[in-house]
């Protein structure tokens, strides 16, 4: 495609974005905050508005390579091939393992969804504080935690000269995970019983977090962070040379596995539709699912599969009346945010696994004289 035509697709979804945002202004939704409910039609239009914004974005994004290239396997995960070439199109062919927990998650979200349409009362009770759905998402950012020290060690044994520019996004990593777990357990107040201070008295439930003291605000922020990483940040990794061209990227970069992982976990936005930043990163989310498939040839079905898981899951989700703003005004306290909270650690700690298994590349070592 000509420039001509990147610029002008780059061009619509900025008028399909500004035309979004107006109506959520005006109808009283607002962009970053669900103050009022949307009519219906209002709705369905605001949604058609991103779900056009996502696409001439992630297609102009993928028109600016030029000719079609083929996916080649890298480390588990995708890179393009050169210009015009008719190369092998396959999906990370050497790991089954990552193929069959990516079938796992799948199924795993889809029988959380089928649960809260068929029995409310268990899903709500399995996401109670303290419960198993919270239990197991603050286990999994320890385990990624744990995981991200031992693959530290293993940097930092390689004797590599350039090991700390390996060795700086792997603590922050470690950094990262750690927080995500203590954030979880309320920094373990309800183990060891201490009083919350009067610095987070605003916390919804009164407890020391950060992620409850402004709930939809933090959820957006999370998730959006979570996006970006794991599902925009590889897609453009496997699209341009940005990212490809680092050593330290390509360590780092989560893999197409991971990237179908994320956009299962996006599906699970509670009370967050009304939210621009949401809509578009779940939009955004499908039509890269889209480019993978159409790109690959092995293992297009399993892409193929968890787009439309995608699009079921947030269809259930939203005929069950959760996630929609006013389910809770009508008695309806089903919550997703817990299963989306368990889903996106839980890819996560793939992730981790992942960068663990590449510490062990000769490439980390330090040349030979």
């Amino acid at each position: 495609m000509s420039r001509r035509g990147v610029t002008v697709r780059f061009a619509g979804a900025a008028v399909c974005l500004f035309l979004a945002v107006i109506l959520l202004e005006f109808s009283g939704a607002g962009m970053v905050s669900v103050r009022t409910p949307l009519d219906g039609y209002k709705y369905v239009l605001v949604s058609i508005l991103f779900l056009a914004c996502a696409y001439l974005f992630v297609s102009a994004l993928a028109r600016l390579q030029g000719e079609p290239r083929g996916l080649l396997s890298v480390d588990g995960g995708t890179v393009l091939a050169g210009s015009g070439s008719s190369a092998l199109q396959r999906l990370g062919s050497r790991t089954s393992a990552s193929i069959i927990a990516t079938w796992v998650f799948l199924a795993l979200s889809l029988m959380f969804t089928l649960l809260l349409v068929t029995d409310p009362l268990t899903f709500t009770g399995m996401a109670q504080e303290g419960g198993f759905i919270e239990t197991a998402s603050a286990a999994m950012s320890f385990l990624s935690f744990f995981i991200l020290i031992i693959a530290s060690v293993r940097i930092w044994r390689t004797g590599n000269p350039a090991r700390v520019r390996y060795l700086i996004p792997a603590v922050l990593l470690v950094l990262y995970f750690f927080v995500m777990g203590m954030e979880e357990v309320s920094w373990f107040q309800r183990v060891l019983g201490y009083e919350t201070p009067a610095l987070l008295a605003g916390n919804s439930q009164g407890e020391i977090n950060l992620h409850n003291y402004d709930t939809l605000q933090s959820f957006n922020a999370y998730f959006i962070t979570a996006f970006m990483f794991l599902l925009l940040f590889p897609f453009l990794r496997d699209l341009t040379g940005i990212l490809r061209s680092s050593r330290v990227a390509r360590l780092f970069t989560p893999n197409v596995y991971i990237v179908m992982m994320g956009a299962i976990a996006g599906a699970f936005n509670y009370k967050l539709w009304g939210f621009a930043s949401v809509q578009l990163s779940f939009f955004a989310s499908i039509f890269i699912l889209m480019f993978y498939a159409r790109r690959a040839e092995r293992n297009r079905s399993l892409v193929i599969a968890v787009m439309l898981g995608c699009l079921a899951i947030q269809a259930m989700i939203a005929l069950s009346g959760s996630g929609l703003e006013g389910s809770q005004a009508t008695g309806d306290f089903r919550d997703v945010s817990e299963y989306r909270e368990f889903l996106t650690p839980l890819a996560f700690l793939f992730y981790s696994l992942e960068v663990l298994s590449r510490t062990r590349r000769r490439d980390l070592r330090p040349a030979r004289p």
